[in-house]
């Protein structure tokens, strides 16, 4: 005979999402990602405000050499 404890669902409880820098609990309307893989409340959101380490300009960097391919080899003159 089965227990009455194997029939019972358990809830799971989802986790809140809170600031990164203050701990306060956000809304969803509230919760904005920075590039540094991190939630923060609106007062917080400033890159300058939490002092973020994402470095945005190594990043600029590799999307532009990734996107423009330096072109090498043989050049073709047209007369």
């Amino acid at each position: 005979m089965k227990s009455m404890e194997e029939n019972i669902p358990v809830k799971i409880k989802k986790k809140k999402i809170v600031c990164h820098f203050c701990n306060r609990k956000l809304k969803l309307f509230e919760q904005i990602k920075c590039n540094c893989d991190n939630y923060f409340c609106p007062k917080h959101m400033n890159r300058h405000s939490h002092n973020c380490s994402f470095d945005m300009k190594t990043k600029r960097k590799e999307e532009i050499e990734k996107n423009n391919p330096k072109i090498s080899g043989k050049v073709i003159k047209v007369q």
